[in-house]
């Protein structure tokens, strides 16, 4: 059964408890590696182990991407248009800033400052090229990217 992580903040921006699962999210649901393995994660501001995750070997990532295929076959991708795919991520910028205090908390601890977050939102209008989507009947699309 993965484990869980429980971390107490009391910073000026966030007070509170998080509780993360470490082990692999494969399928919609947290497993074990099929190798028990884990990696350390290190606070870099510190030096030292926060907790252990699990690592992932290649048996775990051809289960991944055997899901993903499937997923992608039955139930999400040619099935699953721009509009719908816009609302998930609607829905995740909303979770996300909901609970934004608690989230830069995390990605501090785990990263060491918040400048990971600046450079790299510097670069979300950087990615040149334009998707179009093209319904050659009810059950085929054609989806081409242009850059």
């Amino acid at each position: 059964m993965p484990g869980t992580f429980t971390y107490h903040f009391n910073t000026p921006a966030f007070k509170g408890t998080s509780t993360l699962h470490t082990g692999l999210f494969i399928g919609g649901k947290w497993v074990d590696p099929v190798v028990p393995a884990t990696i350390d994660v290190i606070n870099p501001a510190t030096g030292k182990v926060i907790t252990a995750a699990a690592a992932g070997s290649s048996k775990d990532v051809d289960i991944a991407v055997d899901v993903a295929k499937k997923a992608y076959q039955t139930s999400w991708g040619l099935k699953v248009p721009g509009t719908t795919r816009g609302k998930l991520l609607y829905k995740l910028a909303e979770l996300l800033e909901r609970d934004m205090d608690e989230f830069a908390a995390l990605e501090t601890l785990n990263v060491g400052n918040i400048d990971v977050f600046r450079y790299y939102a510097g670069w979300a209008d950087k990615i040149q090229g334009k998707t179009i989507e093209v319904a050659i009947d009810p059950t085929t699309r054609l989806d081409a990217t242009l850059t």
